[in-house]
């Protein structure tokens, strides 16, 4: 959805709108959002705007359910997705020769043009939403690493094998008095 920047008035309007599930669905596809998630439901956002000179305001929410797969235990699950965000655009500015960007100007979001497209302020929020490493609750057991039974539905005979760590090896490691090691 995109916006007439002089649409954009100095008092808050409110907006209400939904997007169909494949559009959310395109772009983390095409964002190669990894590990791969699908969206369940349309996306409901609830977005407020308004500008002050030339910068503008928004401060919204998006809310979906997404499906992923755990990665303790590979199986698939759905979790909603409730995110509120806030958000600031400046005019991109015009430099007429090359200079050093300050602070404040690297961690600015600019605009240009005679739209905004709220759309990709909506996408990105989604994107800072997911989880990096999906999981499906938080006490999943995941798979034995030895005969692959998933934990949360069976048990296994397995034994484990020996220390599980992978810096066990350290254990080992003697230092002699002079420093040398052994």
């Amino acid at each position: 959805m995109k916006i007439h920047i002089e649409d954009i008035l100095t008092s808050p309007t409110v907006l209400a709108f939904s997007e169909e599930a494949q559009e959310l669905g395109q772009f983390l596809s095409s964002a190669q959002a990894t590990p791969e998630y699908r969206v369940e439901t349309p996306t409901h956002i609830r977005l407020s705007h308004f500008r002050s000179g030339h910068d503008l305001f928004f401060d919204g929410s998006v809310q979906t359910t997404l499906c992923a797969q755990c990665v303790r235990c590979l199986e698939t699950y759905t979790f909603p997705l409730d995110r509120s965000f806030s958000a600031a655009l400046q005019p991109t500015p015009r430099l007429g020769r090359e200079i050093a960007l300050g602070q404040d100007e690297l961690s600015a979001s600019f605009y240009h043009g005679e739209h905004v497209d709220v759309s990709a302020l909506v996408h990105e929020q989604v994107m800072l939403a997911l989880p990096s490493a999906p999981v499906c609750y938080a006490a999943c057991q995941g798979l034995c690493s030895q005969c692959g039974i998933n934990l949360n539905q069976d048990s296994c005979t397995c034994q484990p094998r020996g220390n599980a760590s992978p810096l066990a090896l350290l254990s080992s490691v003697r230092i002699a008095p002079q420093g040398v090691i052994k």
